[in-house]
């Protein structure tokens, strides 16, 4: 182990984003489902600034919405082709501006 890490010194490498995907998304391209709940509930935790999840959307290009007196829906479409897109949703409960709990849901829109 220590070998690997010291040859990796001699040259710069990030696989972060790799990583990354393949934590979050099945071998098809599609959401692992727990693993994206446990992402978004360990990212907006009951007690998060509502606006923490909205940056959230907008800087992924989401938007989001008020969905009655205390809940809120950000969706933001990961991928897309003519007539077609895959997004998640985040639904979140809110107390003012605080969120109490949040969930995710994935799914798609077509023509």
């Amino acid at each position: 182990m220590l070998t690997l890490l010291l040859s990796g010194c001699a040259s710069t490498f990030d696989h972060r984003k790799e990583v990354a995907y393949r934590l979050l998304y099945q071998e098809d391209g599609f959401e692992n489902d727990k693993a994206f709940l446990a992402a978004v509930t360990a990212r907006f935790p009951p007690g998060s600034a509502v606006a923490e999840l909205q940056r959230f959307a907008a800087a992924n290009g989401g938007n989001c919405s008020a969905k009655g007196p205390d809940g809120l829906v950000c969706e933001i479409a990961t991928r897309g082709q003519y007539c077609a897109a895959q997004l998640i949703r985040l639904e979140a409960t809110v107390e003012g501006d605080t969120i109490k709990s949040v969930g995710f849901v994935s799914g798609g829109l077509g023509c």
